[in-house]
């Protein structure tokens, strides 16, 4: 960016560490429940435009604040994520609903690509529910969404 002129505060780089890998994930308040409620199994990893490799998961560090910005506009609807986002934010993180974090420790591999802002699906396994417990738990979280209850 040679012969450029930076505004205060304008972003002109990033600082990326070398020795542990990490990926960002959201959850919404709905898919949230599961997460606070079930025993974590494990979890795997797969890039979007690596997706024949799954990528292993060291550990799971969920973060039990809810937030109202994405750490990336892609992960919202304008940047072809499944966040519902605000019309009124020109940066597209500002999100209509509040989410948790999910940072999972990546195990590094030779044969992935590991870049900044890549984006991909982390799969959580959860320890498994019968079908009784599963209902219960869906209308309680319709009931709580519908009526504040």
């Amino acid at each position: 960016m040679q012969n450029t002129w930076f505004q205060e505060g304008q972003k002109s780089g990033l600082i990326i560490p070398t020795k542990e890998i990490y990926f960002q994930a959201v959850v919404s308040q709905e898919e949230s429940f599961s997460l606070f409620g079930s025993k974590i199994i494990g979890g795997s990893l797969k890039l979007h435009g690596q997706t024949e490799k799954t990528i292993d998961i060291k550990s799971l560090n969920i973060i039990p604040f809810r937030k109202q910005e994405l750490p990336s506009a892609a992960l919202g609807w304008l940047g072809g994520g499944d966040i519902k986002v605000s019309q009124d934010d020109s940066s597209g993180t500002k999100t209509k609903e509040s989410f948790f974090e999910v940072r999972a420790n990546v195990i590094k591999r030779d044969d992935v690509d590991f870049f900044q802002g890549r984006s991909g699906v982390l799969k959580i396994e959860l320890e498994p529910k019968n079908l009784v417990e599963r209902l219960v738990i869906t209308v309680k979280q319709v009931l709580q969404k519908h009526y504040k209850i």
